[in-house]
């Protein structure tokens, strides 16, 4: 992939695009109200009926999917193609904007299932 005005560096500058980009999705998980978009449970605890430990979740009932946003990155594969070919995006800067969310929502979406998959499985006895 050339561009007229970066030349062969075009693939250089996506790959740290992306990079930056899934970094910084990554990062997105610690502020407060982003965390309260999909990863909150309605569940709720299994206790013992005897001793009142817990003992595990039930499988608890999410706010939103995670599969919506997972589902909603489809979208950028055919844009991701439409960028290697220059008939369709001739513009660079264009290229590197949807590099930039593809990569953000994949970091996001990557730490949103680190975080939502302790509390679907039962803690160890």
């Amino acid at each position: 992939m050339q561009s007229e005005a970066l030349g062969t560096w075009l693939p250089v500058i996506l790959v740290t695009v992306f990079n930056a980009g899934d970094t910084l999705g990554r990062l997105l998980q610690l502020s407060k109200p982003v965390e309260r978009w999909i990863v909150t449970p309605v569940g709720e605890d299994i206790l013992h009926p005897t001793t009142g430990e817990h003992i595990g979740n039930r499988r608890p009932r999410m706010k939103y999917s995670i599969v919506l946003p997972c589902v909603l990155r489809l979208a950028f594969y055919p844009l991701l193609l439409f960028c290697v070919n220059p008939l369709y995006i001739r513009s660079d800067a264009l290229r590197i904007v949807i590099v930039l969310f593809f990569a953000m929502s994949s970091g996001w979406v990557f730490s949103c299932c680190f975080m939502l998959c302790p509390e679907l499985c039962k803690e160890p006895k």
